[in-house]
Formats: C-alpha cells, sequence, structure tokens
C-alpha cells in the first residue's frame, strides 16, 4: 500500500514539473517578444535628437541587460527542472520494477503454496 501512495506522490510531482515547463515555455515566448519589442524601440530612439531620446536608449539597453539576466536565469531553472524530472522518472522506474518484482515473488509463492498442497492432498489421498 505504501507504494501506491509513493508513486501517486511522484505523479503529482511529475504533472507539477510539467505545468513548470509549460510555464517556463510560455515566459520565454512572452521574453523573446518583448526582447524584440525594446530592440525595435531602441532602433527607433536612436535616430531621435535630444538628450532624453538618449537617456531613454540608456534605460532601455539596462532593461534588455536585467531581461537577458532573466532569461539566463530562466535556463538555469529548465536545467535544474530537467535534471528533478530525470530524478523522478528514475524513482518512478525502481518503484515499478520493485513492484513488479514483488508481484511476481507473490505470483510464484502463491504457485508454489498451490502446489505444495496439491502434494500434500495426494499424498493424504493416497495413504
Amino acid at each position: 500500500m505504501g507504494l501506491g501512495s509513493a508513486d501517486m506522490s511522484d505523479l503529482e510531482d511529475k504533472l507539477k514539473l510539467w505545468k513548470k515547463e509549460m510555464e517556463l515555455k510560455a515566459g520565454e515566448a512572452a521574453h523573446r517578444q518583448m526582447k524584440k519589442l525594446l530592440q525595435d524601440r531602441v532602433q527607433s530612439d536612436i535616430l531621435l535628437e535630444g538628450r532624453a531620446a538618449a537617456f531613454t536608449v540608456e534605460m532601455e539597453k539596462k532593461l534588455l541587460g536585467k531581461i537577458d539576466a532573466y532569461a539566463g536565469e530562466l535556463v538555469e531553472v529548465e536545467k535544474e527542472r530537467s535534471t528533478t524530472f530525470e530524478k523522478l522518472s528514475h524513482r518512478m522506474d525502481d518503484c515499478l520494477v520493485k513492484i513488479n518484482a514483488e508481484y511476481e515473488e507473490k505470483v510464484l509463492g502463491a504457485a508454489k503454496k498451490e502446489a505444495e498442497m496439491e502434494t500434500h492432498i495426494v499424498n493424504v489421498v493416497n495413504r
């Protein structure tokens, strides 16, 4: 019974990881679009004259730097998620192997007991 609970927990963990992966992918797509929009805006502002345009360009460059830093964090989170996912997959595989081994052991044990009972009955009847 304990193994079934562990399997459900592993499945729930795997589903949470898949959900997190989908959120990360959506975040990456939004990041790419936002970066493109900001890059286009930076190019337009470079053409403008004046101190305000220069200030805006500088702020947007800083923002792009922060966005790139966030993208790096997303890559690290994805690596961590992938590692965790692999560990959970291996744990689930190990659990399934153990469950199958226990099942086979019980089936073989039951078959052996049944054969012993049949032998015993035959011996009792033949006496």
